[in-house]
């Protein structure tokens, strides 16, 4: 579709459009011919600094993987991870945080179950060691059991699987069903 104006419409399309460019150019506190390179410095910016921010929280991700796996309770001879976490992480960094978790739990079989309330939304992830695999401890089947108490379902591998809910209020159930489910083995 093409527009076109003429007269005295040009004219206020035109000033218009002028008017916006040099508010732009003083918001940027630039010259209006100097406004695109202004904004590509400002987006490389904020690029960068959003690339910081990443690392300082996975640096932050790290050092509360290590609060958690030196805070794992003893359930029947297995190291047990149950814990929620901010609300702005999402079901791939949950999956990162538990499987570090798993892996700083050296001494003992292991298992990690995290989750995460996220406006209405609950991933959840259950991490567990190859010794507690070995226990007859499945990934899997812990997924399935938290995700009947958070309304969610999801799957996996015996030794990492995932899924989503979305009723955050059973989190604290499903935690301690996990951990009865444990205590069984």
């Amino acid at each position: 579709r093409i527009e076109a104006y003429s007269g005295l419409d040009a004219f206020r399309y035109f000033s218009k459009e002028a008017a916006l460019a040099h508010g732009v150019a003083q918001s940027l506190k630039a010259k209006p011919n100097e406004v695109p390179e202004r904004i590509e410095a400002l987006t490389r910016k904020l690029k960068d600094a959003e690339k910081q921010v990443a690392a300082l929280r996975q640096q932050q991700m790290a050092a509360q993987a290590t609060e958690y796996a030196n805070d794992a309770v003893d359930v029947n001879g297995i190291a047990v991870v149950c814990a929620q976490l901010p609300s702005d992480v999402n079901g791939g960094q949950l999956r990162s945080i538990a499987v570090d978790i798993r892996n700083r739990i050296k001494d003992r079989p292991a298992v990690v179950v995290l989750a995460a309330d996220n406006d209405g939304k609950v991933p959840f992830v259950a991490a567990v060691s190859s010794a507690a695999v070995d226990k007859g401890i499945a990934a899997g089947k812990l997924v399935s059991l938290f995700g009947s108490y958070v309304g969610g379902k999801g799957g996996g591998k015996p030794d990492l699987a995932q899924g989503s809910g979305n009723l955050a209020a059973g989190i604290n159930q499903g935690f301690a069903a996990v951990r009865e489910e444990i205590s069984q083995v």
